[in-house]
């Protein structure tokens, strides 16, 4: 039997995760199967399905499966007893058609207000609202909420909420119309196909209860707008390590000397020093994104590469904390076209910047990864934008300003405990994938479990460092007192956790 897919399936219950709504249990498929003509009893048929699916826990992960069933052919049909209440239940959930209602929908400030009006004795008698609505559109959000029912003389008024973005930000398509299924939580009650309903614009009903409205949601744009601000900020931050603060203002003086002391020539080399930072961080995210069109953001649902990031992000910590140097070989290469002179030099040195600034870049990095599983391409990149544009601002301001370099404070050994205190967060972002690997491979809680224990090491970990490194004899009394009350208090958060 070739060709044939599985229908869609009405489930009794819906269940928020997240942003999503998720079917608890185990769906069930009814198809029909026509076996050929020419098969003759005492024969076998075997049946293939190519099933593709999608189950959530802590996090979503898309699977895939080919099934083969080989079944006897005989000559009278004999019932399966054994899965007999199986399909009897599944059979009970297939939308019925709409015997029992009249569907309107109207306009309910930016939501949808669904209309059932009983035409049955049955709908009549009923006391209570006992049902569900799954929409075949994706501006309508599934789920009634029982609280929010109210009653206009005998018909039901069941608020439904508008999507109009995104968890991303990006639009949602409207439309006047939309259908779905009536899920029936009511004993007696089938399941009903709603057919295409238009929304209206007619105004309640006089004496009608108004239902509470909720504005459309502005998540998706927040949750991107704190990602651009997170990723500049964190660019901004990468000109405070060691490898890249010294040389900030030593660059600006070397742009003036290049350019004669010609404002003009000066603000030239910071933009295309800027150039550099740009393209240098757009093949990055080419090369993140190429990995999200190669299904990249599944990957990350495999527990073996939540391990291998999970080894990275802590190895990228101890870089931090200066147990090891990485990158340092590309920089002695980047540093040869860096000391070019002329616009060519410049723009190798914002080249130079990003690639020195790179192992470095964990912490923030790691939101733009996180992201790449869902932003598309116009997002994605924008995000590395903004990291580059934070990396390259005080370049451009300084260029414009050369008389500022003056007031940046002075490198010194504040800059490697900035570094050093920096590795903690990359100790913590390795629990918060150790927690995703435990739930991966062992219960949820278990995945939790260890999350904390890591953040509870990491915060150990700081306290010690905190202690070992200002609580010396020849700092001031008031330095190794405070130093003393903070490292106390990292102790105790990570024994509590």
């Amino acid at each position: 039997v070739r060709g044939n897919q599985g229908g869609a399936t009405v489930l009794s219950q819906l269940t928020q995760l997240g942003k999503s709504q998720i079917y608890p249990g185990s769906p069930v498929f009814l198809i029909e199967i026509t076996p050929p003509a020419t098969v003759a009893p005492g024969e076998t048929v075997t049946l293939t399905a190519n099933a593709t699916w999608q189950i959530c826990k802590t996090a979503c992960k898309d699977e895939r499966k080919t099934f083969t069933l080989t079944l006897p052919v005989a000559a009278e049909t004999t019932a399966d007893t054994a899965h007999a209440a199986l399909f009897s239940e599944a059979r009970a959930k297939i939308p019925a058609p709409n015997m029992d209602w009249t569907v309107a929908a109207q306009k309910n400030g930016q939501n949808i207000a669904l209309r059932l009006t009983p035409k049955s004795n049955a709908a009549r008698a009923l006391t209570t609202f006992s049902f569900d609505f799954v929409s075949d559109q994706p501006f309508v959000q599934a789920g009634v909420d029982p609280a929010t029912v109210t009653r206009d003389g005998e018909t039901w008024v069941a608020p439904l909420k508008r999507i109009t973005e995104d968890f991303i930000g990006e639009a949602v398509p409207q439309q006047d119309a939309f259908s779905g299924i009536l899920v029936s939580k009511a004993t007696g009650f089938p399941n009903v196909a709603i057919g295409s309903t238009p929304i209206t614009d007619l105004a309640p009903a006089a004496g009608a209860t108004p239902s509470p409205s909720t504005a459309p949601a502005k998540g998706g744009s927040r949750s991107f707008l704190l990602i651009l601000g997170g990723m500049f900020l964190g660019g901004l931050i990468l000109n405070l390590m060691p490898c890249v603060f010294p040389v900030i203002g030593i660059k600006i003086m070397g742009f003036v000397q290049q350019a004669g002391h010609d404002r003009k020539k000066i603000i030239l080399h910071g933009l295309i020093f800027a150039l550099g930072v740009l393209l240098s961080f757009w093949v990055l995210a080419l090369a993140l994104f190429a990995g999200k069109i190669t299904n990249w953001g599944n990957q990350l649902q495999d527990p073996r590469v939540s391990c291998v990031t999970l080894i990275v992000m802590l190895l990228l910590g101890m870089n931090l904390y200066g147990v090891f140097e990485i990158g340092t070989a590309a920089t002695g290469v980047g540093g040869g076209l860096a000391r070019k002179q002329g616009i060519a030099g410049t723009f190798f040195s914002g080249v130079l910047a990003t690639l020195v600034a790179t192992p470095c870049s964990g912490p923030f990095l790691g939101v733009a990864i996180g992201a790449a599983a869902t932003l598309p391409a116009v997002p994605f990149f924008t995000a590395f934008t903004f990291m580059a544009l934070g990396l390259a601002l005080p370049y451009l301001v300084l260029s414009a300003f050369p008389s500022l370099v003056d007031r940046l404070p002075r490198p010194g050994p504040w800059m490697e405990s900035f570094k050093q205190g920096m590795s903690f967060l990359l100790f913590a972002t390795a629990g918060v994938f150790l927690w995703i690997y435990g739930a991966q491979i062992f219960d949820r809680n278990d995945g939790q479990k260890g999350l904390w224990v890591m953040l509870g090491l990491s915060a150990v970990a700081c306290a010690a460092w905190i202690y070992g490194r200002w609580t010396q004899p020849y700092r001031k009394t008031g330095v190794r007192v405070g130093a003393r009350v903070v490292a106390l208090a990292f102790l105790l958060g990570g024994i509590s956790a």
